[in-house]
């Protein structure tokens, strides 16, 4: 799980004065360990070696982490490196307004690196993605695609397929490689882009 970070804070509010009261985060607070106990369910699917590691929240490497992998935050610079950590991306995001809203970047990252993506059916993952299974069997696309009707079932038995089919998610990663490595180079779309510069300054 790539991104994880403990910093923030929390405010605190006394309900009988109403007075408010700002304090660092701490790490067992964050959505962060929220979602590490999700993958590694509630610490069972680990080793207690490991487990008491992890709950130390320390960024020294560990020296074995074949089950599940917690991958700090890192710069803006950098941290597309991660990519070349695990080999199936995961793209949910809620139905609103902000989110039909986001950019396919995570589509785009996933593509420049060949990995295969499961992704929400809305919004921004629905421009560059076709979704690659009909009838359970694997067919022309480039992703696996989750209606919003059935989160509780097919993210998990997605998971399952790739896992199980390895050379599929090999394939789905140079499907949306094709898709991606034209449209979004970095060379297409700055020369598009300055040509709109060309165009408003007129």
């Amino acid at each position: 799980m790539c991104g994880f970070d403990t910093r923030g804070s929390v405010t605190e509010i006394d309900q009988k004065t109403g007075n408010q009261k700002q304090r660092d985060i701490k790490p067992e607070e964050t959505v962060w360990a929220e979602y590490e106990k999700i993958f590694t369910k509630n610490y069972h699917d680990i080793p207690e070696e490991y487990k008491k590691y992890l709950l130390t929240y320390s960024q020294q490497p560990y020296n074995d982490e074949k089950y599940y992998h917690r991958v700090w935050t890192q710069p803006v610079t950098s941290y597309a490196k991660n990519y070349a950590k695990f080999d199936v991306s995961l793209a949910p995001i809620k139905n609103h307004i902000f989110n039909r809203m986001k950019s396919q970047l995570k589509v785009i990252e996933a593509g420049f690196y060949k990995k295969a993506i499961i992704a929400s059916n809305i919004g921004p993952y629905t421009i560059d993605l076709k979704h690659a299974l009909k009838y359970g069997e694997f067919v022309d696309g480039n992703a696996l695609l989750v209606n919003e009707g059935r989160n509780h079932s097919d993210w998990a038995k997605y998971i399952k397929k790739l896992v199980n089919n390895p050379t599929w998610a090999e394939d789905l990663g140079e499907r949306l490689y094709e898709t991606v490595k034209d449209t979004y180079d970095l060379n297409v779309v700055t020369k598009t882009r300055a040509e709109i510069y060309k165009t408003i300054t007129k």
